[in-house]
């Protein structure tokens, strides 16, 4: 997003990339040490700098060319997707499938 619209000119309030690696490399290793309130904290975090920039890209070119357009959906997609859970999809953790459990 950032080079994209650095490339059509279009100076951004802040481009995040600095914040934004970091909060990323914090985010995975929170999660691989199963510290995960934190790695949802800094989810969150990287969520709110996607939105940022979207927004502010959004302001500042009010006429889309093609291949933008095409990178602002995709971008806003990912913005707006949820997590969806093994509950929803009907499995259970107790479920016995002839001796195997349904989470092995």
């Amino acid at each position: 997003m950032v080079f994209a619209a650095r490339k059509r000119g279009i100076k951004l309030r802040q481009s995040y990339v600095r914040v934004g690696k970091y909060a990323f490399f914090k985010q995975s290793r929170y999660g691989v040490a199963w510290q995960l309130q934190q790695a949802r904290k800094q989810t969150r975090k990287l969520r709110t700098y996607l939105g940022r920039m979207i927004r502010d890209i959004e302001r500042k070119l009010p006429q889309l060319d093609a291949d933008m357009e095409v990178l602002l959906s995709r971008v806003k997609r990912i913005e707006q997707q949820q997590r969806s859970y093994r509950a929803e999809l009907g499995f259970s953790g107790t479920t016995n499938l002839g001796g195997y459990s349904a989470l092995r």
